[in-house]
């Protein structure tokens, strides 16, 4: 169960939806982007969807 939905009953693409939206994952060393900072790897799915990292950032 994800944020109450049952995966096992999702399709892949609706598990990779939620994958993407409602968990995270952090790369250690050697998954890193190289050109970017240790914040814009973090927040690379989100600049990817778009979205303003503004909103999202509480530092």
């Amino acid at each position: 169960m994800i944020d109450g939905e049952d995966v096992t009953t999702m399709s892949d693409k609706e598990r990779s939806n939620a994958r993407n939206k409602m968990l995270g994952f952090i790369f250690q060393y050697h998954h890193l982007l190289p050109d970017f900072s240790a914040l814009e790897n973090v927040m690379m799915p989100l600049l990817i969807s778009g979205k303003k990292a503004i909103r999202y950032m509480s530092f």
